[in-house]
C-alpha cells in the first residue's frame, strides 16, 4: 500500500512539474526559452573549456613553445569574458521584463481561472484558502520549477558530454559518471522525509504567520494594547512553536542522517575515487597525460 502510495505521489509530482512548466512557456515563453538556451550555452562553454586546458597542458607536458601555450589559455579567457558579459548584461536588462511578463501572465492565467468559479465557492472557507494559496504561490512555484528544470538540463548536457569526453581519454572513466546514480537511493529517502516534514509545518507556519502580521499591522494596535486579546494570540503563536520543534525532533536527526549519507556518496564518487585514478594513472603509471588528468579530474 505504501509502495503504491509513493508511486502516485512521484507520478503526481512529475505531472505538477510538467503542469507548471507548461504554464510557464504558455504565459511567457520569452523566459522559458531564454533560461535554456543559457543551460545549454552555460554547459558547452564549460566543456569547451576543459578541451583547451587539456590542450594547453599537454603543450606543457610535451615541452611546447610559450605561444602556442599562450593560444588556447588566451582563448579560454576571451570565451568567459564575452560569456559572462553577455550574460550580465541581458540578466540586468532582459530578464527583468521577462520575469514581469511570467508574473503578470500566471497571475492573469490565475484570475481568468477564478472568474470561472461560482461565486458559492467563495463562501467555502476551505475553498477560500486553497485559492488565495494557490493565487500567493503560483509565481514563486513556478519560477522554483524552471529553476530546478534548467539546472536539470544543464546537468545532464554536462553530464553526458562529460562521460563522452572521459570515455574517449580513458573508458574506465566513464564508470566514474554513473556512480553517482547511486545517490538517488538515499536522496530519494531523503527528500521524502523532507516533504513530509514541510507539509507537517505549512499549517504550523500559516498561524505563526498570522500571529506576527497581527502584532506588526498598525491596524491592531489598539485592539492589542486596550484589550487581552494578545494573550490568547501568544498563546496560539506558543503552541505553533512547540508542535514545530516536535516535528523537527521527529524528522530532524533522520533527515540528517541521509543528507550526510548523500554527501559521503556524492564526494566520494564524484570527487576522491576519480582524483585517486587519475593520479594513480598519471603518476604511478604514466598511461595518461596531465591534460588528460585535468579533464578527468575537473
Amino acid at each position: 500500500m505504501k509502495s503504491k502510495e509513493r508511486h502516485s505521489n512521484c507520478f503526481l509530482g512529475v505531472n505538477n512539474n510538467l503542469f507548471a512548466l507548461k504554464l510557464l512557456f504558455r504565459s511567457a515563453p520569452g523566459i522559458g526559452i531564454y533560461r535554456c538556451v543559457f543551460s545549454v550555452l552555460e554547459a558547452v562553454v564549460y566543456l569547451t573549456n576543459l578541451l583547451f586546458l587539456r590542450y594547453a597542458v599537454n603543450l606543457v607536458q610535451n615541452e611546447g613553445t610559450y605561444g602556442a601555450i599562450l593560444k588556447p589559455l588566451l582563448f579560454i579567457a576571451v570565451m568567459l569574458v564575452i560569456y559572462h558579459s553577455s550574460k550580465a548584461v541581458l540578466d540586468a536588462v532582459l530578464l527583468p521584463r521577462l520575469e514581469y511578463r511570467l508574473q503578470c501572465g500566471l497571475k492573469l492565467s490565475a484570475l481568468n481561472k477564478a472568474s470561472k468559479f461560482d461565486l458559492s465557492c467563495y463562501d467555502d472557507p476551505a475553498f477560500y484558502k486553497k485559492y488565495t494559496m494557490a493565487f500567493s504561490e503560483i509565481v514563486p512555484r513556478v519560477s522554483d520549477v524552471m529553476a530546478s528544470f534548467q539546472k536539470f538540463l544543464s546537468s545532464c548536457i554536462s553530464l553526458i558530454m562529460a562521460g563522452v569526453l572521459s570515455y574517449l581519454i580513458d573508458p574506465i572513466c566513464a564508470l566514474f559518471a554513473l556512480l553517482p546514480f547511486l545517490m538517488m537511493i538515499p536522496k530519494k529517502k531523503k527528500n521524502s522525509i523532507e516533504y513530509d516534514m514541510n507539509q507537517k509545518n505549512v499549517e504550523l507556519n500559516r498561524r505563526k504567520g498570522y500571529v506576527q502580521r497581527v502584532f506588526y499591522k498598525k491596524e491592531y494596535a489598539k485592539e492589542l494594547r486596550m484589550t487581552n486579546i494578545s494573550l490568547p494570540l501568544l498563546s496560539m503563536f506558543r503552541k505553533a512553536v512547540e508542535e514545530s520543534q516536535q516535528v523537527y525532533k521527529k524528522y530532524g536527526f533522520k533527515l540528517a542522517i541521509f543528507w550526510t549519507v548523500e554527501n559521503i556518496l556524492s564526494r566520494l564518487f564524484s570527487q576522491y575515487l576519480i582524483l585517486f585514478y587519475a593520479a594513480w594513472k598519471t603518476l604511478v603509471i604514466g598511461s595518461m597525460g596531465y591534460g588528460d588528468c585535468v579533464v578527468i579530474v575537473s
